[in-house]
């Protein structure tokens, strides 16, 4: 079962144990492992689910979620900082996490945080 309603803000995530219900607020970035990605929320608890990242990628809403790398979508309301060390770029997520940033992205990702910072 998923659920996602981005009017409503909502979202259901089928696990091992049952559904969890949270707020797309709630979660701050989403990784991947092979077929599996795992949440990361806000109240420090994460959450393994059985869907790829192509999946989290069309079940979270656009308006507030972007594909930084192949292993990694991003809350981006959750950013702290955009990082640039020469041709390698990062982000620094409010829960501490640094994060990379492909470079096929990296121009994309740079537009996008410029254009939700105005």
């Amino acid at each position: 079962m998923t659920v996602n309603d981005a009017d409503f803000g909502k979202l259901a995530m089928s696990h091992s144990k049952g559904v969890k219900y949270s707020n797309y607020d709630d979660v701050i970035w989403c990784q991947a492992k092979a077929n599996y990605s795992t949440l990361y929320y806000t109240d420090k608890t994460k959450l393994v689910v059985s869907k790829s990242l192509k999946n989290m990628e069309l079940i979270l809403p656009e308006k507030h979620f972007i594909r930084i790398h192949q292993s990694h979508i991003v809350n981006i309301g959750h950013v702290n900082r955009f990082i640039r060390n020469g041709r390698l770029a990062t982000v620094e997520l409010i829960n501490g996490a640094n994060l990379a940033v492909s470079r096929n992205r990296k121009k994309y990702v740079t537009d996008l945080l410029s254009k939700s910072a105005s």
